[in-house]
């Protein structure tokens, strides 16, 4: 099976160690705590990023989410949805299924002619009272 090479991406992105608190997410079985919970809360934002073509959040979840959606976007317009390596990635992210045409429909085309980067991540000012995390607004370009 083809692995994808972060060396061949055709914009580069940074990867490092994050260290993100735990992710507690609500199920129907009580709390998913650790490393899974995390998978599954940025699957979820990579999802809702495909659908809403905006989300906000904490800056350290969005800036993680931010590659994933790059490196999805990037496989699907090189490869295409016929891609077995590319089908499995886009069936693994993305968790609500009828996005995907969206995906391939609506989103590849706009982004074939870019030489950019296709998401823009925005710093939103701190709101008081309130903790002090960090927010952010990621979103697609040339959304309208």
């Amino acid at each position: 099976m083809n692995k994808i090479s972060f060396n061949a991406l055709k914009h580069a992105y940074r990867l490092r160690h994050r260290n993100l608190k735990r992710v507690q997410e609500r199920l129907p079985t009580g709390y998913r705590i650790g490393p899974r919970g995390r998978i599954d809360y940025l699957r979820n934002s990579v999802t809702n990023l495909f659908r809403e073509e905006r989300v906000e959040g904490t800056w350290d979840y969005l800036d993680e989410t931010r590659g994933y959606a790059e490196l999805i976007l990037q496989q699907s317009i090189k490869n295409g949805y016929d891609h077995e390596v590319t089908k499995e990635m886009v069936d693994y992210w993305i968790v609500e299924k009828d996005i995907i045409p969206k995906l391939f429909e609506v989103l590849v085309p706009r982004f074939e002619d870019y030489d950019t980067a296709y998401t823009k991540l925005y710093t939103l000012p701190y709101v008081y009272p309130g903790g002090p995390k960090r927010m952010g607004l990621l979103e697609l370009k040339g959304n309208f």
